[in-house]
């Protein structure tokens, strides 16, 4: 039976939609040496140094004459595609690099036309790296003859949009949903008082004014590097970002060109379509990803506009509402669905564009009241259930990051439209969260830099967020972090110039209060699984974490993370890059300092967990609840500050399957950190503890001593062992991992204690 082609467009079909596991037959494509698991947006093929992808099925070629596909290979992996046509095998892609992902291939075949068939596709990938990663997106054909027509079917600049916009005239804030016009005026006066200020918001506009709205225009809108958008709709200027940067310059520095350009790319964008790419506007799929585009553009449509007022003729001003209220729909779909989202920080930025959309609709066509309300209800309720009553984020820092700064411009522009303060509306779980902030601070950064954990790199809490954080109080720590921040020079690059605007607003309303810290302090949150220890420049982190329900599950139950005297020793890193296929191996347990059976897997999510994230981009019916998604979490067994430092022990083993017992114990005195880790088991098993570090481990003679940088790590073990090293990863910012494992033979009780001096 022949694969069904799924057209794209004129020119272009897919017969192989890997994203899609509703319309893929997943047994038509394995790996000879390695293993194959299906993802929730791709199927990911695992393996080593080198192997092969087979895919087999049956594709009657008829006008199509060009075999595509689009991949993700890892950065160093290179790739050579093969098909079989007719019996016939022929060298589709001599050669694919993954230094440039996502990877479209594309190889032309020398006999198509009726009767045609192709039956079979190798791809073979090489790499340096011991640990590789493919995702295979999807498989598809092309017809040469016909991509012009193609072409011609993509929108273009109409000339008669010119003359729907005031060029002579600078927007006003009629539309505004952030700012009053007393507000406005205010930080007008700001901004022209400040050279800097100016020089900033113009350098901003003249960006944007580089842009080309006919260049742009394609089939699919342009918002960065998104990795479901194909070669050919990518390389255009990114407009999220430049039309909110030129209708904010536009009114602050009262340039009407600044204007006019703003309203000129908004009528190019909402003639193209707000979707993620051809796998999301395919006939027979319902694959899409959580809508991430069309809040994007929503959200920068909306704030644009209202900068803009007065600039356009009222048929443009009703075809940009139309528009918007096309997307808010979408988004309103995704944010309606029972399961998945609602669980996450996809359901809490959904809710951003969801408001915004409400709120700007309600202004130019009314009958949104109800709706508002719903949108503000089950964004608390979202906050609530996403973090614990401690406060604390199961996803990491930099999803707490993404996920509240989009929640203040809603709870901002909530207020406003209720005419309540903000903190009647902010979640009171939320203000809470500054305990959380700081237990995940590095101790390096006195400006408030982040620890690398869970997902994420290590990175500088935005300067909004912190403001807005102190402000709800429970973060005593952000005013020294502000203080920093304030003293010294802002950086250049303070994001766009909505963000720098949105920022320059709250900042006007705190001034910090210098915070006495002590030399020593534990900030723990213990309910939740998450213990910390500061000793001046000295830091240590524990994570006995409950998992996030439905996603970015990580197997790192009992995860220290060191850091001392400037250094980050052990790190922690996750999956940091979704760019790097190898980075969707960062999340499990060979890849975080822990300690776990060697041969078993932690169960980081229940089952309906699993399901629901594996559904993620399809339309979810199925309700979940937190009764559903429940599971055992790891225990906080103890922790305490003593007279030289600190001691800890975290359950450990409660994931592994019944009657095992783990537990992590510690202690850090001095420049000297201490692990034991216990387990014991109803049959045997080889136990597996791995240490991270950024300099390469080197032996000793005795075989029981590692060596990395400044640090000395001494293995103590009730059975024989061995060290492993693997090198070959990268971390957020590309800078080598080095891996060190301690391997035990199979036993019934296990006990190893690791001494890590500096």
């Amino acid at each position: 039976m022949s694969n069904k082609i799924y057209k794209m467009n004129v020119a272009e079909g897919i017969f192989f939609a890997a994203f899609d596991r509703n319309i893929c037959d997943d047994g038509q494509i394995r790996i000879d040496e390695g293993r194959m698991e299906r993802i929730w947006d791709a199927l990911a093929f695992y393996g080593g140094h080198g192997f092969t992808i087979h895919w087999k099925g049956e594709v009657e070629l008829g006008v199509y004459d060009h075999f595509e596909g689009f991949l993700t290979l890892p950065a160093e992996a290179v790739m050579t595609v093969t098909g079989v046509v007719n019996g016939q095998e022929e060298l589709l892609v001599p050669s694919a690099r993954g230094d440039v992902n996502p990877v479209e291939l594309k190889g032309k075949f020398s006999a198509h036309g009726q009767g045609a068939v192709l039956t079979d596709l190798y791809f073979k990938m090489e790499s340096p790296n011991p640990v590789n990663v493919v995702l295979v997106r999807w498989l598809g054909l092309l017809c040469s003859k016909l991509e012009a027509q193609a072409e011609a079917e993509v929108p273009v600049w109409q000339d008669a949009w010119d003359q729907e916009i005031s060029h002579d005239r600078v927007g006003n804030l009629e539309k505004n949903l952030v700012l009053g016009q007393e507000e406005g005026e205010l930080l007008k006066e700001q901004v022209a008082g400040d050279e800097k200020l100016k020089a900033f918001f113009r350098t901003r506009a003249e960006e944007g004014m580089a842009i080309d709205c006919r260049a742009i225009m394609r089939e699919y809108a342009p918002i960065g590097d998104y990795r479901f958008v194909r070669i050919k709709d990518r390389g255009r200027a990114v407009v999220e970002g430049p039309i909110q940067n030129l209708a904010i310059a536009g009114w602050l520095l009262e340039e009407p060109r600044y204007s006019s350009q703003a309203a000129r790319l908004i009528l190019a964008l909402i003639a193209m379509k707000w979707c993620e790419g051809p796998i999301c506007d395919l006939e027979g799929s319902s694959f899409h990803h959580v809508c991430f585009r069309e809040d994007h553009l929503l959200t920068e449509v909306v704030l644009a506009m209202g900068f803009l007022g007065g600039v356009y003729s009222p048929g443009a001003e009703k075809r940009v509402a139309d528009k918007i209220e096309e997307a808010w729909k979408v988004i309103h779909g995704k944010n309606s669905e029972p399961g998945y989202r609602n669980f996450m920080n996809q359901g809490i930025v959904g809710r951003r564009g969801e408001m915004l959309g409400a709120l700007y609709l309600q202004k130019e066509k009314g009958g949104f009241e109800q709706v508002i309300e719903d949108v503000y209800r089950s964004h608390t309720e979202l906050v609530n259930r996403y973090l614990t009553g401690e406060g604390h984020c199961a996803e990491g820092g930099n999803y707490y990051e993404y996920t509240f700064t989009t929640s203040i411009l809603l709870w901002h522009t909530y207020a406003r439209y209720s005419k309540k303060s903000w903190k009647e509306v902010v979640p009171e779980v939320f203000c809470r969260s500054g305990r959380y902030q700081e237990a995940i601070m590095s101790v390096n950064s006195p400006t408030g830099k982040r620890i690398p954990i869970n997902c994420g790199g290590g990175r500088e809490v935005s300067t909004l967020l912190l403001v807005f954080l102190t402000l709800t109080g429970g973060f005593s720590e952000g005013n020294n972090y502000l203080a920093a921040r304030f003293e010294g020079e802002e950086p250049e690059q303070e994001g766009n110039a909505f963000d720098r605007l949105f920022y320059l607003y709250y900042k006007g309303q705190i001034q910090p209060r210098p915070y006495c810290r002590p030399t020593r302090e534990e900030i723990s949150l213990p309910q939740s699984g998450l213990l910390t220890y500061r000793d001046g420049g000295i830091k240590l982190l524990i994570a006995a974490e409950r998992n996030p329900y439905t996603g970015h599950f990580h197997e790192d139950r009992g995860m220290v993370v060191l850091e001392a005297e400037g250094e980050i020793l052990l790190p922690d890193l996750g999956t940091t890059s979704y760019a790097n296929s190898v980075h969707v191996v960062m999340d499990k347990q060979e890849y975080h300092n822990v300690a776990c059976p060697a041969d078993l897997r932690m169960q980081a999510e229940s089952e309906a967990g699993r399901k629901a994230a594996m559904a993620a981009g399809n339309p979810i019916t199925e309700s979940l609840t937190v009764e559903d998604m429940a599971m055992p979490e790891a225990k906080v067994l103890l922790h305490e500050m003593t007279d030289s430092g600190y001691r800890f022990a975290v359950e450990t083993g409660m994931l592994f399957g019944d009657g095992i017992q783990g537990v992590r114990s510690g202690e850090i005195f001095g420049n000297m950190l201490r692990l034991k880790d216990s387990w014991t088991f109803p049959k045997e098993h080889p136990l597996m503890v791995t240490f991270l570090s950024y300099v390469p481990w080197s032996l000793s003679e005795d075989g029981k001593t590692a060596l990395s940088g400044r640090m000395t790590l001494t293995v103590e073990s009730r059975t024989a062992f061995r060290f492993e090293k693997e090198e070959g990863m990268v971390d957020f910012d590309c800078t080598p991992v080095y891996i060190l494992r301690i391997l035990t033979p199979a036993a019934r009780e296990q006990q190893v204690e690791t001494a890590i001096s500096w």
